[in-house]
């Protein structure tokens, strides 16, 4: 691989973005496994490999296992002077084939986790708050930015407005479930930077 190549990922096997929802993957996975069926005179390594990677993405735990390993795999090719290692490569294809584990998480809203979710709190405000309504979720704010803001300001645009919102940990995490990939990462370290920041504010005023 030449210098400066960005490592392939499982994203770059289906043919997606990092931020695709999960019937994009869906679509791009039907095209490319008819492209690339063995019976149609397609690769069957490729196939298996487009294969094993829809399993990775398909499935919420294992794609965010998927996406934290990657952006650890960034920030530590950022660190290497010359640009991208082969390691962020390198776990791609092993992630691949062994997802990594991971507690479970939150229930996506429409799933059946989330239907057994409603049917066994039913009353729960928290649930259906009036308050909520009209938040919509974190990939729609990002949709309404502008295409010439930067990544920086599409995060701290994304980082204010999860701030604003009403209290409900179950609700933020579903608000927020549909932010995927590179800018959920950042997102998460803006958050444990603001989070550091005011907790050194706190420090200050409480030493004086």
């Amino acid at each position: 691989m030449a210098d400066g190549e960005r490592p392939r990922t499982l994203y770059d096997v289906l043919g997606v973005q990092e931020d695709a929802q999960a019937e994009d993957l869906t679509k791009a996975y039907r095209h490319k496994a008819l492209e690339q069926h063995p019976d149609k005179g397609g690769d069957k390594d490729a196939f298996d490999e487009l294969a094993k990677a829809f399993k990775t993405l398909d499935c919420a735990e294992s794609r965010d296992a998927y996406d934290a390993e990657l952006a650890r795999a960034r920030e530590r090719d950022a660190l290497v002077e010359g640009g991208p290692s082969a390691g962020a490569g390198a776990f791609s294809e092993k992630q691949a084939q062994a997802p990594m584990p991971r507690a479970k998480t939150e229930p996506t809203a429409g799933s059946k986790r989330q239907g057994k979710l409603r049917a066994s709190q039913p009353g729960n405000a928290g649930m259906c708050a009036q308050e909520w309504k009209g938040m919509s979720s974190g990939a729609h704010i990002l949709k309404m930015l502008c295409d010439e803001a930067t990544e920086e300001q599409k995060t701290e645009a994304l980082f204010t407005k999860y701030a604003a919102l009403p209290r409900g940990k179950d609700k933020k995490r579903q608000w927020l479930s549909s932010v995927r990939g590179q800018q959920k990462q950042d997102l998460k370290a803006l958050a444990k930077k603001k989070e550091a920041e005011q907790m050194e504010k706190w420090s200050k005023w409480l030493n004086r």
